[in-house]
C-alpha cells in the first residue's frame, strides 16, 4: 500500500512538473501574481499582527483562565487547558494545531482528547480577520461580526463532538518570548504563509486557464478558497454582491482549505487529523448558517 502511495505521489509530481515546462508562461504568471499578493496585501497586513502574536502564547500557556471555564466544560475541553481554547482563536492557523500537539507532546494531555480538540480548537485569528478582510467590506464593524459568528460556530463544533472526556492536566508554562525570538519566530511564519500562497497561486492559476475559466465569480472564488485561503479571500474583491461575499468569507474562514490541512498535518504529525477534518466542515457549515441568519436579519 505504502509502495502504490509513493509510485502514485511520484507520478503526480511527474505530471506536475510536465505541466509547467509545457505551460511555464502561465506558471511564471502565476508565480509573479502570488508574489505580487503577497507584497501587496498579505505582509503589510498580516505582519505586524503576526509579531505581536508571536509574543501572545507563551505569556498565556498553562494560565488558568476561569473566565471561560463553562464554555471549556460544555466544549469537552480538560480541566486546565483553557488557554489552549482561548490561543486557537487568538494564533490563527496553525498555532491553536500546535498548541494542542505541543500538550499532548508535554503528557498534558491524552491522546484522545487531543485529537478530539484538533476538531476545535485550529481557527483562524485577528491578525488575518482584521488584516486580510478589512477591505472587502465598507462596514468595518462586518469583521467584528465574522470573527464572533467564527468563535461561535467553533465552540458549537466543541459542543456537538463526540469522545468528551473528564480529566484534568497542568500545562507547564513558557518563559514569554523576546522580542528578538518574536522577530525571528514571525517572519518564519509569514515566510511559510507567503510559500503556500505563491505554490497555489501557480497551481489555482493553471487550473483557472484550462478548467475554471467559464464559472461565475462566486463559484471560483469559492474553490480558490477550497484551495488556499488568501487566494480565496483576494478573490472575493470580484464578488459584488455584499451578502453573498459575507457569506462566502465566513465559509472559507472556518474550512481553511487544503494549505492549512496541510500545515496542520505538519504540525500534528502521529496525532493525525481523524477529528479535524470532520470539525472543519461543521464549523464550516454552522459559519455559513449563521451568517445567512445574519444576513437575513440585518441585510448587509
Amino acid at each position: 500500500m505504502k509502495n502504490k502511495k509513493q509510485t502514485f505521489v511520484g507520478v503526480l509530481l511527474a505530471v506536475s512538473l510536465t505541466v509547467l515546462i509545457l505551460d511555464s508562461q502561465t506558471s511564471l504568471q502565476g508565480a509573479r501574481d502570488g508574489i505580487w499578493l503577497c507584497i501587496s496585501v498579505v505582509i503589510p497586513s498580516l505582519y505586524p499582527f503576526l509579531f505581536l502574536s508571536a509574543m501572545l502564547p507563551s505569556r498565556l500557556l498553562g494560565t488558568r483562565i476561569k473566565g471561560i471555564g463553562l464554555v471549556c466544560r460544555l466544549c469537552g475541553i480538560p480541566d486546565g487547558a483553557e488557554s489552549l481554547l482561548l490561543l486557537s482563536f487568538l494564533g490563527g492557523y496553525p498555532i491553536g494545531a500546535k498548541m494542542v500537539y505541543d500538550a499532548y507532546r508535554q503528557g498534558c494531555i491524552s491522546k484522545p482528547a487531543a485529537c478530539r480538540m484538533l476538531g476545535f480548537c485550529n481557527n483562524a485569528g485577528p491578525a488575518f480577520l482584521f488584516g486580510m478582510i478589512g477591505g472587502l467590506f465598507t462596514d468595518k464593524k462586518i469583521v467584528w461580526v465574522l470573527w464572533l459568528i467564527h468563535i461561535l460556530s467553533a465552540l458549537l463544533v466543541g459542543v456537538l463532538l463526540p469522545g468528551k472526556t473528564s480529566e484534568t492536566c497542568i500545562l507547564t508554562r513558557k518563559e514569554p518570548l523576546t522580542v528578538p525570538q518574536a522577530l525571528e519566530s514571525s517572519l518564519k511564519t509569514m515566510g511559510n504563509i507567503c510559500g503556500w500562497v505563491v505554490i497555489f497561486r501557480v497551481i489555482l492559476t493553471i487550473l483557472d486557464r484550462w478548467l475554471l475559466w467559464f464559472l461565475s465569480q462566486e463559484i471560483y472564488a469559492g474553490i480558490f478558497g477550497l484551495f488556499e485561503l488568501s487566494n480565496g479571500i483576494a478573490c472575493l474583491n470580484k464578488v459584488a454582491n455584499d451578502a453573498t461575499r459575507f457569506v462566502l468569507c465566513s465559509g472559507m474562514l472556518a474550512f481553511g482549505g487544503l494549505c492549512v490541512f496541510m500545515q496542520t498535518a505538519s504540525v500534528t504529525k502521529e496525532l493525525g487529523l481523524g477529528r479535524y477534518f470532520p470539525g472543519k466542515v461543521l464549523h464550516c457549515l454552522f459559519s455559513i448558517l449563521l451568517s445567512l441568519l445574519f444576513v437575513q436579519l440585518f441585510s448587509i
